[in-house]
C-alpha cells in the first residue's frame, strides 16, 4: 500500500510570527532526504497593495546553519496586487540535486512598511523502506 505519510515528509521551518516592517526570520535548518524535489510552503498574513514579502533558500553544513549559503535560483519576491489581499501562499520547488550541503532552510524578509504574520513549511518527497516516517533524520532510502 502507498500511504501518503510514507511518500511525503513535512517539517515546520518557521513557526507562525510576526515579523516587523523591514524585518526578516530565518527557519530551523532540516536534513535533505534524498535527491528528490522539494517545496517549502510560506504563508503570509494580509498585505496591502504593493507590499513585498521576499523568501530566500539557504543551504548549509548542518543543523546549526555553519557555513550557510543562499540557493540563489530559488530567491522569489512576491508583491501585492492593486487593492492587496487577505493572505497569500508562496511555493518554492527546489530540485536537491542542486544543492552541495546536506541542510536546508527559508529566510523570509518583510520589505514592507507594516508587520506581516508568516510561517513556513518544508514538504520533501522520499521514498523508504519500511513502514513510514519519524522525526528522526535517520530513515533508509531506496
Amino acid at each position: 500500500m502507498n500511504r501518503i505519510h510514507e511518500q511525503y515528509k513535512r517539517d515546520v521551518l518557521l513557526v507562525p510570527q510576526s515579523i516587523g516592517a523591514g524585518g526578516n526570520a530565518t527557519g530551523a535548518y532540516k536534513k535533505v532526504l534524498a535527491d528528490h524535489e522539494m517545496q517549502f510552503h510560506v504563508a503570509v498574513d494580509a498585505l496591502l497593495q504593493a507590499e513585498t514579502v521576499k523568501v530566500e533558500v539557504f543551504q548549509a553544513d548542518d543543523a546549526s546553519g555553519t557555513n550557510a549559503v543562499e540557493v540563489t535560483a530559488c530567491e522569489t519576491v512576491y508583491t501585492a496586487p492593486t487593492g492587496g489581499v487577505a493572505g497569500a501562499r508562496i511555493t518554492v520547488s527546489l530540485d536537491a540535486a542542486l544543492l552541495t550541503k546536506p541542510y536546508v532552510t527559508a529566510k523570509v524578509s518583510n520589505t514592507s512598511a507594516s508587520a506581516v504574520i508568516t510561517y513556513v513549511d518544508l514538504i520533501q518527497e522520499a521514498r523508504y523502506q519500511g513502514a513510514g516516517l519519524d522525526d528522526s533524520d535517520e530513515l533508509t532510502v531506496v
